[in-house]
Formats: C-alpha cells, sequence, structure tokens
C-alpha cells in the first residue's frame, strides 16, 4: 500500500516543509530574533545540546530564504561553536540548504523561484548565465569562492537541465573551500579580539 502511494510523498511532504519554515522564520521575525545577531545567538545558545540542531535549521532557512545572508548564521556558528565544529555545521547545513533549494526549483519551476528571489536577480542570472555552455564549470567556479549567492545559484540551477548527481557533487566538492574560508576568518577575528 506505501509502495503505490510513494511517488505522491514529495507532493505532499515539499509543500509542507516549506509552510513550516516560512511559519518558524516568521515567528523568529515577529520576535525580533531573525534580523539581530546578538538575539539569534542567544536563541541558538538556549537550547543547549540542541543548538547545533537548531544553528543547521536557521542556516538552511537562511539559504533557502535569501532575507538574510547566510554568512550571519557563520559568524554566530563559529562564535558558540569554534571554528572546527562551526565550520562543519556551516558547511552541513549550506549542503542540505542547497539541496533543498535546488529541489524546490526543480519541482515548482520559474513562477516559485521568481517570487522567493525577485524578478530582477533572477533576470541577472537568466542574462549572465542562462544557456551558457560551460554553464557547469561556471556554477562550479561560483560554488568554489567564498561570498558567491549559494542560494540563488542553487534555485538557478534547479531551472536547467543538470541533474541532481552532478548539482550535489559539486556543492559537496566545492563547497568546503568557501566555508573553510569563513572559518579562518573566524579564529583570527577571535584572536584579534582575546
Amino acid at each position: 500500500m506505501i509502495k503505490k502511494h510513494a511517488h505522491k510523498i514529495p507532493h505532499v511532504v515539499v509543500p509542507l516543509v516549506l509552510f513550516l519554515c516560512i511559519y518558524f522564520l516568521f515567528t523568529l521575525h515577529a520576535r525580533g530574533i531573525l534580523l539581530d545577531k546578538v538575539k539569534l545567538q542567544e536563541y541558538i545558545a538556549g537550547y543547549g545540546v540542541f543548538a547545533p540542531l537548531v544553528l543547521m535549521l536557521v542556516y538552511i532557512l537562511f539559504t533557502m530564504f535569501p532575507i538574510v545572508p547566510s554568512t550571519a548564521a557563520s559568524i554566530i556558528s563559529f562564535m558558540l561553536f569554534g571554528p572546527v565544529m562551526g565550520f562543519v555545521y556551516s558547511y552541513v547545513a549550506t549542503v542540505i540548504g542547497s539541496i533543498i533549494n535546488f529541489s524546490i526549483s526543480k519541482k515548482f519551476g520559474k513562477g516559485l523561484v521568481v517570487r522567493i528571489i525577485g524578478e530582477k536577480k533572477y533576470e541577472d542570472y537568466v542574462l549572465k548565465y542562462g544557456n551558457h555552455p560551460k554553464y557547469t564549470y561556471i556554477f562550479a567556479f561560483m560554488i568554489f569562492i567564498p561570498l558567491a549567492p549559494d542560494d540563488i545559484l542553487s534555485y538557478f540551477t534547479g531551472l536547467t537541465s543538470m541533474s541532481y548527481k552532478k548539482f550535489i557533487t559539486i556543492i559537496l566538492l566545492c563547497k568546503p573551500f568557501g566555508a573553510f574560508l569563513y572559518a579562518l576568518g573566524a579564529i583570527g577575528y577571535f584572536n584579534v579580539i582575546s
């Protein structure tokens, strides 16, 4: 019976997860936590042993909804957990968030992507990269360098013909460099203030 209806699961789960994510973000915003780094850090730290999971959830949400740069979550990650574990949590969350964005884009198409990232950003990416024969290399390079808009790139790439396997391989292999540079920056920052 479950196997018969298994293909329907993504049609129910993806919108439900999307709704829960929007609700969680709205709740954080309404409480004044979302845009305040200190409050966000205190909020996450308040979860004790579950703080890494909450941090990764917030990081994933920042990746899915580019209202706040996910760099803010990286900084909080390094402040709470140090450069090594901060790197691990940031990397894992970035990978998960990027795959979610790619999946949302593949499932719902251009209409939802434009609503999330905005018409102007969408048009900018289409004009620069749309149907480029070497897009795979451009995407890999952009993911490799720090400060690239991974969230927007993941949404946009979901609209291309790139396969899940190729996308995930690029994210897994190229993303650690940017996260590593953030970790080095955090180490330098902590050395200066201590």
